[in-house]
C-alpha cells in the first residue's frame, strides 16, 4: 500500500472509536459470506474506578467466512479499493482499526485452501509483504480471527448497548441478509487478572465459558419491514423509506431512524426531523437512495449534501430531502396509528382559536408521530412565519413582484402583526388578573404597567411588550417622555421648563408620582400622572390629595394642562367620600365604575378607577378586536 498511513489516520473524523472497530469488522465478516460471527470483549484495568468499572482491553473477532482469499489480500492491501465497490465498500474501513487500536493482528485460513494460514501484523508502516503465509491445519470453527490490543481511548462498555449499537447500525445490512440465518454473538469477560485474560483466548468455544455475559443478534429473529418509494427532485430521484412498528410494553418508547447507505446507518434522522414518539411502541425507520450511497461520507458517518444549497448534479439539499420524508412519515403514521391523526387535529382546532395570528402557518404535518405538545406545534408554525415575514421584506426591499400583489400581502402581514400584538395583551391581562388579590403589593401592579425607575423619550422609546399603560389607555403610548418613580424635578427638567432651574431644590419637586408622562405639540403641552394603591389600602382618599399636590406643583412650574389617574380600589365609602366630599361624578363605563373631577384652578382633569374595572373594560376591548381577528383569519387559510 504506497501511501502514508499516519497521515490517512491523522485525517479520520474524530467521531472514530470502538464501535466504528467494531461494526467495520461485523460488516467485513458478512461480506466475507461468515454466518457465524463471535465477539469477545475482555475488560480488565489494574486500577478500576471508584464504581469498579473496568476498561477495554483488547477485542477479538472471529468468523466462519471466506477468509484471506487471494482476492481479499489484494484489496486489504489496496487503499480505497473498490473491489467490492458495489456492495457499499470505501476501501478505508480497515483504517479505522489503527486509529482506535495500538495493536492489531489479523490471523486466517483461506476457505477454499486447506492448510493455508495468513497472519498479519497490521501496523501504519503496513506493506502487502507483511502477509505472512505458512503451512498449518485449521482446527478451529473459524477460518478469521482479528484482534485488537491497546486501544488509544478508555472504554468500559455495557454488553446491552454494544449489542443495540450494532444491531440499529447494520440494521438494513443483516434484513438484506435475513434469510442466510447469521448470527453475532456478543460476549464480555471481566478478567481477574493478565493470566486469566490470556487462559481465556485459548478458548476454542466461548458457549462453553458460563461466566461470561453474551447476548446475541439473529437475523431470522428479525421482522419483515414494510416499504414506501417515492421521489424527489424535478430529475425523480428515488428514494425507499423501510419501517417496522412493534408494540412493546417492557419500552415507554423508542425511535430508531437513520439515513442509509449501502445497506449500513449513516446518520439519525434526528439530525433535522424531530419524530415525537409513541407510547409502548418500537418504531424503525430507514430511508435509501442510490443518490446516498454516492454521497456518504468515507467514515460513513455523514453525507457530502448540503444544508440548503441544492447540488448542481442531483438538484437536491437535505431541504428538499427532508421536506418530503416529513410528509411521507406522517403519512405513515397517520395510517397505522388513526388515534393520533385525531388528536392532532384538536389541537390544532384548540391552537388556532388561541394563536389565531398563526392559523395560516399551523399544520399537523409539522408534528410527526405521537407523543406532542402544542408548544411543538407552535415553535414551527411561528418559524414559518418569521421565515415567510423575511422573505416578503427582501422582496419588498428589492423592488420584486407586483404591486397589488405586495400590497396585499403587506395588508395581511400588518393584520398578523397586529393579531400577534393582542395575543401579547391577553397574556398580560391574565398576569393583571392574577394581581386582584388581597396579598397584591402596589409595586406588582406598578412593574405590570411600567417598570419602577426607568425612563423613556421619543429618541429612545420603551419596547412595545415593557409598556402596558394601554390597560388605562391606548392614547398614553405616544409620550414624549415618561419617567416612573422618579422626582417631579427630573420630570420638569426633561421636558424643558422654562420656569425651572437646576439648583432649585423646593420641598414640592422632590416629590415622585409614580409615572409621569409628557406629550407635547404645537399647540398644546400636557402632563399626565398615574398613581397606584394597592388593593387593601385604607387611605386610599389620600391618592385625590396627592394628585392635587402633584398638579398644584406642576402649574406652579408652567404645566398648562394636565390629567390625573388614582388605580385604587373603591368600595361603598370610598365612594362616597368622592361624590360628596370631593365633588367626582360617576361616568359611564362598560364595567366596573368610574369616577371624573375637573379642578379649574389647575386646569386638571382627574380620573379614578378600580383596577379590576380597568381589567374588564381591557379584557372587552381586546376580545371584540380579537373575535373579529379570528373571524378574517379562519377565512384566508393561506396569503
Amino acid at each position: 500500500m504506497l501511501v502514508n498511513l499516519n497521515a490517512i489516520i491523522r485525517d479520520l473524523s474524530s467521531k472514530t472509536n470502538i464501535f466504528t472497530v467494531l461494526k467495520e469488522s461485523i460488516v467485513n465478516s458478512i461480506q466475507a459470506h461468515a454466518t457465524k460471527i463471535d465477539i469477545l470483549l475482555q475488560l480488565y484495568s489494574s486500577n478500576p474506578d471508584l464504581w469498579g468499572n473496568q476498561q477495554v482491553f483488547s477485542i477479538s473477532v472471529f468468523d466462519n467466512g471466506d477468509g484471506f482469499t487471494t482476492e481479499n489480500i489484494k484489496s486489504f492491501s489496496t487503499y480505497k479499493s473498490d473491489y467490492k465497490i458495489k456492495a457499499g465498500c470505501k476501501g478505508v474501513g480497515r483504517i479505522t482499526y489503527l486509529k482506535v487500536f495500538e495493536k492489531v493482528e489479523i490471523t486466517s485460513f483461506n476457505a477454499s485452501e486447506d492448510n493455508v494460514r495468513v497472519s498479519l501484523n497490521f501496523t501504519p508502516d503496513f506493506t502487502q509483504d507483511s502477509f505472512k503465509k505458512e503451512n498449518a491445519k485449521r482446527d478451529k470453527w473459524w477460518t478469521t480471527q482479528l484482534f485488537f490490543e491497546k486501544p488509544s481511548q478508555q472504554n468500559d462498555l455495557d454488553i446491552s448497548i454494544v449489542r443495540d449499537e450494532i444491531y440499529y447500525h447494520l440494521l438494513p445490512l443483516l434484513f438484506l441478509n435475513k434469510e442466510k440465518d447469521i448470527e453475532i454473538n456478543f460476549y464480555v469477560h471481566e478478567a481477574e487478572d493478565l493470566e486469566d485474560l490470556h487462559k481465556l483466548r485459548k478458548v476454542e468455544n466461548l458457549e462453553t465459558v458460563k461466566r461470561l455475559k453474551k447476548s446475541t443478534i439473529k437475523t431470522k429473529d428479525l421482522p419483515y419491514l414494510s416499504n414506501k418509494t417515492f421521489k424527489i427532485s424535478c430529475l425523480n430521484i428515488p428514494f425507499t423509506l423501510s419501517y417496522y412498528f412493534e408494540d412493546n410494553e417492557n419500552y415507554s418508547d423508542e425511535i430508531k431512524a437513520f439515513y442509509c447507505a449501502h445497506s449500513r446507518t449513516v446518520m439519525p434522522f434526528s439530525e433535522f426531523i424531530k419524530i415525537n414518539p409513541i407510547k409502548n411502541v418500537i418504531m424503525i425507520f430507514l430511508l435509501e437512495s442510490h443518490i446516498l450511497n454516492e454521497y456518504v461520507n468515507d467514515e460513513r458517518n455523514n453525507f457530502d449534501i448540503d444544508e440548503k444549497q441544492p447540488d448542481l448534479e442531483t438538484q437536491l439539499s437535505w431541504g428538499d430531502i427532508n421536506k418530503k420524508l416529513e410528509n411521507i412519515l406522517d403519512e405513515i403514521i397517520n395510517c397505522h396509528f388513526p388515534k393520533i391523526k385525531e388528536e392532532k387535529a384538536a389541537l390544532l382546532e384548540k391552537v388556532s382559536e388561541e394563536y389565531p395570528y398563526l392559523v395560516e402557518f399551523l399544520d399537523t404535518k409539522d408534528v410527526i408521530g405521537g407523543i406532542f405538545t402544542e408548544d411543538s406545534l407552535i415553535e414551527k408554525a411561528e418559524k414559518k412565519y418569521s421565515k415567510r415575514k423575511l422573505e416578503f421584506r427582501k422582496t419588498l426591499r428589492e423592488g420584486k413582484g407586483i404591486a397589488e400583489k405586495n400590497f396585499k400581502k403587506a395588508q395581511k402581514f400588518a393584520s398578523l402583526e397586529l393579531t400577534q400584538y393582542i395575543e401579547f395583551r391577553d397574556h398580560i391581562l391574565c398576569q393583571f388578573s392574577n394581581f386582584l388579590q388581597p396579598n397584591t403589593l402596589e409595586k406588582e401592579i406598578h412593574n405590570l404597567f411600567i417598570q419602577k425607575k426607568c425612563t423613556a423619550g421619543k429618541s429612545s422609546p420603551l419596547a412595545l411588550k415593557e409598556n402596558n399603560l394601554w390597560i388605562l389607555d391606548d392614547n398614553l403610548m405616544s409620550y414624549t417622555y415618561l419617567q416612573s418613580e422618579r422626582n417631579i424635578k427630573s420630570f420638569l427638567l426633561n421636558v424643558n421648563s422654562a420656569s425651572l432651574s437646576v439648583e432649585e431644590n423646593n420641598k414640592r419637586l422632590l416629590s415622585r408620582p409614580d409615572i409621569a408622562l409628557y406629550f407635547d405639540s404645537e399647540e398644546r403641552k400636557r402632563a399626565v400622572l398615574i398613581e397606584f394603591k394597592s388593593p387593601v389600602a385604607d387611605y386610599k382618599n389620600t391618592g385625590v390629595a396627592q394628585l392635587m399636590y402633584y398638579a398644584e406643583t406642576l402649574k406652579q412650574w408652567g404645566v398648562g394642562e394636565i390629567y390625573l389617574y388614582l388605580i385604587a380600589e373603591i368600595d361603598d365609602a370610598f365612594s362616597k367620600v368622592l361624590c360628596v366630599t370631593n365633588h367626582f361624578t360617576k361616568i359611564f363605563s362598560p364595567e366596573g365604575e368610574y369616577y371624573r373631577n375637573y379642578w379649574s384652578e389647575f386646569n386638571a382633569c382627574i380620573q379614578v378607577v378600580s383596577p379590576r374595572t380597568l381589567l374588564e373594560n381591557a379584557k372587552l376591548r381586546n376580545s371584540t378586536f380579537m373575535d373579529i381577528i379570528k373571524k378574517d383569519s379562519l377565512r384566508h387559510r393561506s396569503l
